[in-house]
C-alpha cells in the first residue's frame, strides 16, 4: 500500500515523460509498461536508462521527457533506440515543427522556456518499444548530517498514463543496505524497498492522473557519495520535513517501512519555486 504526499515541493526536476498528443490520440496511444534504471557514481551523477513499452496510434509526432526547475543539475548525453536496436540520429537542435516521418529514427534535446525537454520521433504505429538513455548531473547533494536527493522521476502525460512502472536506483560501486540508506516514495499506489543492494520501487495500479507519478526520496550516510554540490542545512530540516508535510509519513519513520505515499494537494512541479528559495548551494564543484 502507498502513502499518498509530497505535495508542495519535490525536486521536481521531474523526469516526467509526456506524449506530445493531441486529445484525439489520448485514446490511442498506450504506456503498457515503463522500467527505469538509475546507476549512481562517486560524485552523485547519475545515468538514467527508460524502457517504455507502448502501442502507439496514428497521430502525434514525437514523444518527450520534461526536465523543468532542475535547479543546478544538467541533462545530457541524450541517445535513443527502439525494438529494432538501431541507434536514432541525435538533432542538435531539435526542430519540433516537422512531421511525424521527418522525426522518425531521430532525437534531440530542445530548450524550452520552462527548460530541455528530451525528444524523440515516435515513427510507426503500433506495438513499440522505446529505450531512452541520459545523464542527469548533481541528483545527489551534500548536506550537514547525510546526502541525498528527491527526484521526481516520471509524470503522467495526459491520456497516456503508464499502466506499469518500476525503478531500481543503484550505486556504480558498494550497494545500498538498511544501515547506510534510507528512502521513502510519493505519489503513487505501490511499494518501495531496498533489495539486493539497490532501491526498488513499483506500482500497484495504474497512474490516475497528472498529479500523480514517481518520486523517490533517500538519504544516504557520509561517505557512499561525495556530491560536488553542497547545500545549507541538514536533510532534514532542507527535505525531509518539507516533503513529509500532507503525506502519511511522520519524522519517525526510517524509511524502511515500504510503504509509499500518493497523497498530494495539487502540487504542481511545472512551476514549484521550492527549490529556488530552499536549496541555494554553497558551492558547486563545476
Amino acid at each position: 500500500m502507498m502513502k499518498h504526499s509530497i505535495n508542495h515541493y519535490s525536486r521536481t526536476v521531474a523526469l516526467a515523460a509526456v506524449l506530445l498528443l493531441t486529445a484525439a490520440t489520448a485514446v490511442a496511444h498506450v504506456v503498457h509498461e515503463l522500467q527505469m534504471r538509475v546507476v549512481i557514481n562517486k560524485l552523485g551523477n547519475a545515468r538514467v536508462v527508460e524502457v517504455r513499452n507502448c502501442t502507439m496510434g496514428e497521430n502525434g509526432t514525437e514523444g518527450f521527457i520534461k526536465q523543468y526547475n532542475l535547479h543546478g543539475m544538467e541533462v545530457g548525453e541524450l541517445a535513443v533506440t527502439d525494438e529494432t536496436g538501431v541507434p536514432y540520429e541525435v538533432d542538435a537542435p531539435w526542430d519540433t515543427d516537422r512531421s511525424r516521418r521527418a522525426k522518425t529514427g531521430r532525437c534531440g534535446i530542445c530548450e524550452g522556456s520552462d527548460g530541455p525537454e528530451l525528444c524523440w520521433g515516435i515513427g510507426a504505429s503500433g506495438q513499440r518499444t522505446y529505450n531512452i538513455h541520459y545523464t542527469l548531473t548533481r541528483l545527489v547533494d551534500s548536506f550537514d548530517d547525510s546526502d541525498g536527493f528527491i527526484f521526481k522521476f516520471y509524470e503522467p502525460a495526459s491520456g497516456a498514463y503508464a499502466r506499469q512502472a518500476s525503478i531500481t536506483i543503484e550505486p556504480d560501486s558498494g550497494a545500498f543496505t538498511l544501515e547506510n540508506t534510507r528512502v521513502w516514495a510519493f505519489r503513487f499506489h505501490g511499494q518501495v524497498h531496498i533489495v539486493d543492494g539497490k532501491i526498488v520501487a513499483q506500482t500497484s495500479q495504474p497512474f490516475a492522473n497528472e498529479s500523480e507519478g514517481l518520486v523517490i526520496m533517500a538519504q544516504f550516510n557520509k561517505g557512499l557519495f561525495h556530491p560536488v554540490t553542497t547545500r545549507k542545512g541538514t536533510f532534514l530540516d532542507k527535505v525531509k520535513k518539507e516533503a513529509f508535510k500532507g503525506s502519511d509519513y511522520t519524522l519517525t519513520d526510517d524509511g524502511a517501512s515500504g510503504k509509499a505515499s500518493l497523497a498530494g494537494n495539487g502540487y504542481d512541479p511545472g512551476s514549484s519555486n521550492f527549490w529556488a528559495e530552499m536549496w541555494e548551494p554553497i558551492s558547486a564543484l563545476l
